[in-house]
């Protein structure tokens, strides 16, 4: 008994477990938006697997872990919850199977009108703003939540930090946090809270709820798939031209009735044989409205995604921020999607063209340099670390949208076997101004 007893824990000291999760934002939430977790897992070194998210938002989130040689790994893992009584759940999973599953056991806060700032519990007036109540000049309050500033540029890249609207770092861990993509949709970076965090907190940071019907009704009017409607046009001119020669041709030279019947024939084969040839084989069109938010040093595209088409599609490979979008709770509800996050990339199962579900995708245009010489208003060179740049300041400014050409704007960011289309429907860019 006792040598049966030692070989079932050496076999459980073989096998990864789920030690711990916690949420990056202090045990916040906002209903429709990404809730950052991070899970511990601890298990021999070197194992390979995967762990699975998964709330009532009707879709799972997966990404692949490696064990390091401590037998223990760190990894950050993004969810949507829409109810307050939502069950968070991560399992963990090896190449044979599942492994073990565990709920998220701290309650979740949801916040509606407030605006969430994390803090590094290390700054030295931590302890200041946690211990009192802070509100905007417009009445909305200020939610301060303990965080670790090593886990924020990570979730900022996969998009997982929407509902917060800024962070307060010291100087030396600000260095190291980039969050371009973050920021640039109004994210506050701040290190002197007392000068200016209330400022820039002024303006709420951009979320991409999973119910928005406004994003949800963004639908091509068109049901064509334009390379396949331009590849059929011209393919009937071709054919009727050639009917009405090769008829002609034979009527002309007092052909009989048979030799007209022929020619006509002959003529369509030859036309389907074209077509067969010719046109677009692939079933899959991607539409998409963007907008391009101008900035010096990170100019960002927002981009909202249709598929269309028809047939089964098989892994649809987006950037690194992307979130699916409904109408309806219940159309977010009753979808079986599943996205996986692998090296920075979004990979998305089970996408159906004609389905209710837009993506919702930021993409990051340029790579910021923190050492970056540009040219100021005064035509002055200067260099800047990214905390300085005016741009990231939060202050109220005017701002400009104006429509641009699509054929100049950036790519569709998706991409999938069998896409024979990538068109964007329309493209304006948003220029602010002080």
């Amino acid at each position: 008994m006792t040598s049966l007893l030692l070989c079932v824990l050496v076999a459980l000291q073989d096998r990864p477990v789920i030690r711990e999760i916690q949420t990056v934002t202090g045990g916040f939430a906002r209903s429709g938006c990404w809730l950052p977790l991070k899970v511990r897992i601890g298990g021999p070194a070197g194992f390979e697997g995967e762990i699975v998210g998964s709330a009532d938002s009707g879709f799972r989130v997966s990404r692949p872990f490696k064990l390091n040689a401590g037998g223990a790994a760190d990894v950050l893992l993004p969810v949507v919850v829409l109810a307050p009584d939502a069950r968070v759940e991560v399992i963990l999973r090896g190449p044979g199977g599942d492994l073990g599953r565990q709920t998220l056991g701290a309650p979740l806060h949801f916040l509606n009108r407030q605006r969430l700032v994390l803090i590094d519990p290390r700054h030295p007036e931590f302890e200041s703003w946690t211990r009192q109540d802070v509100a905007l000049p417009t009445g909305a309050p200020v939610q301060f939540a303990a965080s670790d500033p090593a886990d924020w540029n990570e979730a900022a890249e996969a998009g997982a930090l929407e509902i917060v609207d800024g962070v307060v770092a010291s100087d030396e861990k600000a260095v190291d946090l980039t969050m371009v993509a973050w920021r640039a949709l109004g994210g506050a970076l701040v290190t002197q809270p007392r000068r200016d965090l209330l400022d820039r907190l002024a303006e709420p940071a951009t979320r991409f709820p999973v119910i928005d019907p406004t994003v949800a009704r963004m639908t091509a009017g068109d049901p064509w798939i334009r390379k396949k409607r331009d590849s059929t046009l011209l393919f009937v001119v071709i054919y009727g031209f050639g009917f009405f020669v090769m008829v002609y041709v034979t009527w002309s030279r007092r052909g009989g009735a048979w030799l007209l019947v022929f020619s006509a024939l002959g003529a369509a084969v030859m036309f389907v044989a074209a077509y067969a040839a010719f046109y677009p084989k692939g079933t899959l069109a991607f539409h998409s409205w963007q907008g391009i938010v101008d900035a010096p040093e990170a100019p960002v595209a927002i981009s909202v995604t249709e598929l269309r088409g028809a047939g089964r599609v098989g892994d649809v490979t987006f950037g690194r921020v992307v979130k699916p979008v409904c109408a309806t709770a219940r159309d977010a509800a009753r979808r079986s999607l599943e996205l996986r996050l692998v090296e920075g990339r979004w990979i998305v199962r089970g996408a159906a063209p004609g389905d209710p579900t837009r993506f919702v995708s930021v993409e990051r245009l340029a790579a910021i340099d923190p050492f970056k010489v540009w040219v100021d208003e005064e035509g002055e060179p200067r260099r800047f670390p990214p905390d300085e740049s005016e741009y990231f300041k939060r202050v109220p400014r005017k701002f400009q949208i104006r429509p641009q050409d699509p054929a100049t704007a950036p790519g569709v960011p998706a991409s999938a076997d069998g896409v024979i289309d990538s068109e964007r429907a329309w493209v304006f860019r948003v220029e602010l101004r002080k």
